[in-house]
Parts: structure tokens; sequence; C-alpha cells
């Protein structure tokens, strides 16, 4: 048998393994996902009047990944990393939601500790997603990039509407933005996405820092109100790991009319695309509660919606207060 003969059997059957490898991966383990949401202090926010040393969540949310056949867990920012390693091999994916926490607060400290329990599980052949949303977004790029105070810079883009600019060639590379159907994409090219926030990462220091460009692949850019490009998608080019610095969960349920939060059937409908993707990631993921009285005592369903929104001071409708 040639040489050549034997480098192409060769080649075939490492093809074949890796194939096999990434089915393996895309085994459906579950029909019942939860998902953790790290929750954040009232203090650190805009909801302090509801309780100084409480926790809680937005309940869009909630409401965002629920839509999709998911549910929900609220993860404590104020225990320890042994209660947090617990929880997080019962859940099976993380949302990290937008807010308003400073760099040095619990929220980093405690989306640390899973970020790092999810890379030892993909590491190990197992699957866990992470989608990071606004906050979230920029504790991703703060983690990976491990220049805490740099990499992360001041703009404008408080309630802001932007379109979509999607990176060349991000359809056929991405999971996630390749999960929208085509027709959706195609024929909106200029899909509008909400945005406030105070800060970013630039395009420019994004490129700068050779940590994020290994680890990250550039879905999407925007320009804020004083014309600096940044970061708007992106996704881990290894593993699972989804963010963005707009507010997919805001168009179908935050009404404020002092928002700009825009309300069409075709921005809601993308935006459902990104919580069915994110909830269909989490069906991948093969972890369980010890039993069913200890899952039922760690959902969200425990907890109350506050109705905020008599008071448009506020950035929701509505927050579980933990």
């Amino acid at each position: 048998m040639r040489i050549s003969t034997i480098v192409s059997i060769s080649f075939f059957l490492c093809c074949l393994k890796f194939l096999f490898a990434a089915e393996k991966h895309r085994t459906v383990k579950t029909s019942r996902p939860i998902i953790g949401i790290l929750s954040q202090s009232t203090r650190e926010s805009y909801y302090e009047s509801f309780g100084k040393d409480s926790l809680h969540i937005v309940a869009s949310y909630v409401k965002f990944l629920e839509s999709s056949g998911a549910r929900v867990v609220p993860i404590r920012t104020d225990v320890g990393e042994e209660e947090l390693t617990k929880l997080y091999r019962s859940i099976n994916g993380l949302l990290l939601p937008g807010g308003r926490q400073t760099k040095a607060s619990s929220y980093y400290n405690a989306s640390k500790t899973l970020l790092e329990l999810a890379v030892q599980t993909n590491d190990g052949g197992g699957y866990f997603p992470v989608l990071g949303i606004c906050l979230g977004h920029q504790v991703l790029t703060l983690w990976i990039s491990g220049v805490r105070d740099r990499c992360i810079t001041a703009m404008k883009m408080q309630d802001s509407v932007r379109p979509l600019n999607l990176s060349s060639g991000c359809c056929r590379g991405s999971k996630m933005i390749g999960s929208i159907p085509t027709p959706l994409l195609k024929s909106n090219p200029t899909i509008a996405t909400y945005h406030a926030h105070d800060f970013s990462c630039s395009l420019q220091k994004f490129l700068a820092s050779e940590r994020l460009t290994n680890f990250f692949r550039v879905l999407s850019t925007n320009i804020d109100d004083e014309g600096m490009e940044f970061v708007s998608t992106m996704e881990a080019k290894r593993y699972p790991f989804y963010s963005m610095q707009w507010h997919p969960e805001k168009s179908a349920f935050e009404w404020n009319p002092g928002k700009k939060i825009p309300h069409d059937a075709t921005t809601i409908e993308f935006n459902y695309f990104i919580s069915k993707f994110m909830v269909n990631e989490a069906k991948l993921n093969d972890h369980s509660f010890e039993s069913e009285t200890t899952e039922q005592n760690a959902l969200i369903y425990n907890y109350c919606p506050v109705y905020t929104g008599r008071n448009y001071s506020y950035e929701a409708e509505q927050i579980y207060i933990l």
C-alpha cells in the first residue's frame, strides 16, 4: 500500500473521530433544562429602595428563558465557592445578566468562579453553555483579557437603538447566529438591537488583546453616540460561550414608555431565536439536582416578582427580590 494511501486513510479516520466527538457533544441530554441566572445586589443597582441588603434578578431575563422552554434557578452571589460549585453541578447553563455592578463586586467574583467551572466541564468532554448580556458581556471580556481596568472603555450608549452590524462570514461560522433562519437575516439586514450601557470593549482594544482574539470571534460591532466602534456580539471559538452588549430580553417584556426599546415583530422574533438557541444549548448538558425536592426548592417559582412599573425611572417592569 502506498504511503499516500495510508496517509489518506489516516486522515479520513481522524475526521470521522472528530465528527463523532462533535456529534456526541450535540446529543440532547435533557428535555427539562434548568438555567441559572446570576443575581445582583440591590445596593449597587436601581432597586435599593426594595431592600438595601437584598439580592435581585430582573424578571425579563427569567421570561426570556422561560419563553423557549427552560426553567430558571436564581444564583445567589452572597454565598461561598463551595455552594456555587454545588449549584453549578445541578444546572444546565448560565446566564450572566445586565446590571450596574462594579468590577470588584460579588457579581464579578461569582461569575469568575462559575466560568472557571464551565471551562473545566468543557475541557473535560462535557458541555456547559454560558450567555452574557450587557454587564455579562463585559464580565466575559474582563475575565478573559486579564486586564480588569483597561479593556473596558467608557462610552455613551444609554437608551440607544442600533442595527445589528454582522461581521463578514459570521453566519457561516457562528453557532448562535447560524441558528437563526437565513430568511430572517437576509430580509432584515439591519435588525434593531437595544443598548443601555455606559461601558463596553472597543474594537480597537479587543483587537489589541491576544487573549481576547484567541478566545473569541467578533460576530458584530456597533458605533456609540460619539463615534467609537465597539464589540457588540461575540462567541467563543472553542467553548459554548456567547455574549452581547445589547439586550435581547427587553423587546418582548419591558414596556417603559420613556425608553426607546423596539417592539416591532421582527426584533421580537430575532430575540426569540437567541433565547431558543440558549435553551437548546442547555439541553446538551447532563447536570441535574440530587433530588426532585432539592430542584423544586431551588427554582425561581419560590419567589414572587415585584411590580416596579408604576415608577418608570426603573429599568425593569418586574424584579425578583431574593
